[in-house]
């Protein structure tokens, strides 16, 4: 749902109605041919004969609707887990409550103690009219946007014209030294599309891992919380989330860096493409001074939050990227070019870049 993988939510929810169904289906069959040996279970063996009679007559009734039940159920789940809480709420407090107990109350006016047992039948019932209601409408709009175009921020800059490079220009920055903007412009110069946070766009929807996640992964340390995220947990198949979301930029960077030159902005794409491709790594630096006052006017701070911000950024950003190597992230040996922009303005800094690549 995260990445906007509608046919596989579609195919979920198919596969989430076929199992409660069949669930259901398989208990109804139980409770309707052997309801002696499921009250034999509840210490019933030694009863009376009218109490046995009742039991059964009880069991038959009262579960007959298990195969609804359990859709009706999957059905409160699914709304749940797409964030429909209220909806789902509504609907199970309609069974519940309304027809539940109300039903319950109501029914034996006419049927007597019987009237409790048809109870749940009932409800059971008018509950699946509404859940068909949703089901129908879900699919609906599920096949209606299973194909969506890809979202803008999944784009990278336009291009016109031919690129004045062949290469690929992979640019790491310390916090608040204007390398977004700096990288924008190189690309813009060499004619190149740009990416930044469109990586993460793509990734997630070649990976199906949700958007929201990748952005709580990026460029950052991986948190002792990921190593008990996993996929496949104890099959020979296991592989940790934080991984799994590693390897999506990874296959993305190498995706777009085969299709030609452009710019990319941090996600380690100096380390993932050292012998994939031909590359100028660049690391664009400033002052903390400098970088604090620049965070304060960009994102309008106090001073005290924008020193903590850089200092938390750049911790982050180096852990990131020492982690999956020996090289050390803002090391002016680990760079073709290293820029900074203390004493120069965002248009001579990228101009310097454009004159490296071109050179």
């Amino acid at each position: 749902m995260g990445a906007a993988r509608n046919d596989r939510v579609k195919a979920l929810f198919t596969r989430l109605l076929i199992g409660e169904f069949t669930v259901g289906a398989v208990a109804l069959i139980i409770v309707e041919f052997f309801p002696r040996q499921l009250i034999g279970i509840f210490g019933a063996a030694n009863e009376s004969q009218a109490y046995t009679d009742f039991a059964i007559k009880a069991f038959r009734t009262y579960l007959c609707p298990m195969a609804l039940a359990t859709v009706n159920k999957g059905t409160f789940i699914y709304l749940q887990s797409v964030g429909k809480a209220l909806a789902s709420t509504l609907i199970s407090m309609v069974r519940e409550v309304i027809f539940g107990v109300g039903f319950a109350l109501l029914l034996p006016l006419w049927f007597g103690l019987d009237g409790v047992l048809y109870s749940m039948p009932v409800s059971d019932l008018l509950t699946f009219i509404i859940a068909a209601f949703v089901i129908a409408a879900t699919y609906r709009q599920l096949s209606a946007s299973a194909s969506l175009p890809v979202k803008e921020e999944m784009k990278a800059a336009s291009v016109a014209g031919d690129a004045l490079t062949d290469r690929i220009v992979v640019i790491g920055r310390s916090y608040g030294a204007g390398g977004r903007t700096i990288a924008q412009k190189v690309a813009n110069a060499l004619n190149v599309p740009y990416y930044d946070s469109q990586l993460l766009a793509k990734a997630a929807q070649e990976s199906g891992l949700s958007m929201k996640y990748l952005e709580s992964q990026d460029e950052q340390s991986i948190s002792i919380l990921t190593i008990y995220q996993s996929i496949g947990f104890g099959t020979k198949d296991y592989v940790p989330l934080e991984q799994k979301a590693a390897q999506a930029q990874r296959e993305i960077i190498e995706k777009i860096a085969a299709e030609g030159p452009c710019v990319i902005v941090g996600r380690r794409a100096d380390l993932i493409l050292r012998d994939k491709a031909k590359l100028l790594s660049v690391f664009i630096c400033a002052s903390e001074e400098s970088r604090i006052r620049h965070v304060m006017e960009r994102e309008h701070m106090t001073e005290k939050e924008a020193r903590q911000r850089v200092a938390k950024a750049d911790r982050e950003r180096a852990a990131y990227y020492n982690q999956a190597s020996s090289a050390k992230w803002g090391e002016p040996g680990n760079y073709d070019l290293c820029v900074n922009t203390d004493h120069l303005t965002m248009d001579a800094a990228a101009q310097l870049i454009v004159n490296a690549v071109k050179q």
